[in-house]
């Protein structure tokens, strides 16, 4: 079975990366088609609310501080009798609120994209989720990021996705981890095989087609996503008899599929059909033909002119 399709990125080997907060971007430290490894810096970026974040948990980190430091002096001279043990209470509870604090304000800094690190920096540094290939790059040195966009994407183009779309009555009969052949249009004469890794579940009401998934090896990194693609996917049982007529041989009158059967010198059967998948050049018939049943290729179109004339159940030319 033939099916048309576009490749696609991995989408579990695929991150999009970008701002979380409104902010500008200092500093571009990647370029598109550069091969990049998880943590590695894309660019820098400098956002108000990063650094009110950063002071926020530095003054909550010093407060702890000093209150851990009240605690230890209160527990000494709780000791020595000195200070009642309501104060020492007190003070383990100032412990325990500037504590929570602390959480807080890091909580905080994680929400916004940024690290935990004692530092005054209003800096927000985007770094690759992921190995892989810079495939796109929006950011602009100078540029206000928006939230909304993202400024880096980032792929593992090792093994992409194939997406093809077959009609419902030929993709019921896939198989999964079937081995299909592929060419591209970009690549004339190159050859590639994959894997049909899934069968979609819902029918598109608008083509009545399934979407299908096939992995594809590109360890020569000649494919891209967006390419389009032919993909030759074998359908059902290797036992399976398949029964197909020439596609000239099938004919269409009205809302009925025919073929033509020689009965005779310049005689012919009408033999109504069921159509089933294509095939390339042939079509296969589900129903009303037997396997070794001569039909008529060149001319059928003809007869189908003469059978247009008549509701007979035969022609003669």
């Amino acid at each position: 079975m033939q099916l048309l399709g576009e490749l696609k990125v991995n989408e579990s080997r695929y991150a999009e990366v970008g701002t979380p907060i409104a902010s500008r971007v200092v500093s571009v430290l990647a370029a598109p088609g550069e091969i990049v490894r998880r943590g590695q810096q894309l660019a820098v970026l400098q956002s108000v609310d990063i650094g009110k974040a950063r002071a926020e948990s530095i003054t909550a980190e010093t407060r702890l501080d000093l209150a851990k430091k009240t605690l230890e002096r209160k527990r000494s001279l709780a000791a020595e009798k000195i200070v009642s043990a309501r104060e020492v209470q007190e003070a383990e509870a100032a412990v325990a609120t500037a504590d929570a604090e602390v959480r807080s304000a890091r909580a905080s800094l994680r929400a916004l994209g940024a690290s935990d690190e004692s530092s005054d920096s209003s800096a927000l540094t985007l770094r690759s989720p992921i190995d892989g290939t810079v495939i796109e790059r929006s950011a602009i040195q100078g540029q206000m990021a928006d939230p909304a966009q993202p400024l880096f994407r980032v792929g593992d183009l090792s093994r992409l996705w194939l997406v093809v779309h077959a009609f419902e009555r030929d993709a019921v009969r896939l198989t999964l981890g079937s081995k299909a052949r592929i060419s591209f249009a970009a690549l004339p004469g190159r050859s590639f095989t994959g894997n049909v890794a899934l069968i979609g579940k819902q029918v598109d009401a608008g083509s009545r087609t399934i979407s299908v998934r096939m992995e594809v090896a590109n360890s020569d990194q000649l494919l891209r996503p967006g390419m389009s693609a032919t993909a030759w996917v074998p359908v059902g049982k290797m036992s399976e008899q398949v029964i197909t007529v020439p596609v000239a041989a099938l004919q269409r009158i009205e809302n009925e599929w025919l073929v033509f059967l020689p009965v005779g010198q310049d005689t012919f059967e009408i033999r109504p059909v069921g159509r089933g998948r294509d095939l390339g050049t042939e079509i296969e018939i589900v129903s009303g033909l037997k396997a070794g049943e001569r039909v008529v290729v060149e001319g059928a179109f003809l007869l189908k002119a003469e059978a247009e004339k008549s509701p007979k159940r035969r022609v003669g030319t």
